[in-house]
């Protein structure tokens, strides 16, 4: 669970489909912290972001492919909740569902 206080990322953004594992789900996030002036020249980094998405299905796993690591994640009713510790401009979510569970970095 994410600390009190945490920065919430609300998501509205078409999914991606990777094509070396095409049941997964791929999240980009982006933040618009910071100067957005061009060329970005500073961002704010967000620590302790929660990311809820609204998903039935339960993953096999829930990597955050530019910080590297797998990152833990739970049920909120119809949301599938994790947090990310630290988000400085982008980074990739990929959602192996459970189905897929031979997927690797």
């Amino acid at each position: 669970m994410a600390p009190e206080g945490a920065p919430r990322l609300r998501i509205e953004t078409p999914i991606q489909r990777p094509q070396e594992s095409p049941g997964a789900t791929i999240v980009h996030l982006v933040s618009y912290s910071g100067e957005m002036e061009r060329p970005i020249k500073r961002t704010v980094v967000l620590e302790g972001a929660v990311v809820r998405l609204r998903d039935p299905r339960e993953p096999a796993r829930v990597h955050a492919r530019r910080a590297g690591h797998d990152l833990a994640w739970h049920r909120e009713g119809e949301y599938l909740t994790f947090c990310l510790p630290c988000l400085s401009h982008h980074d990739m979510i990929h959602l192996a569902w459970a189905r897929e569970r031979g997927y690797s970095t």
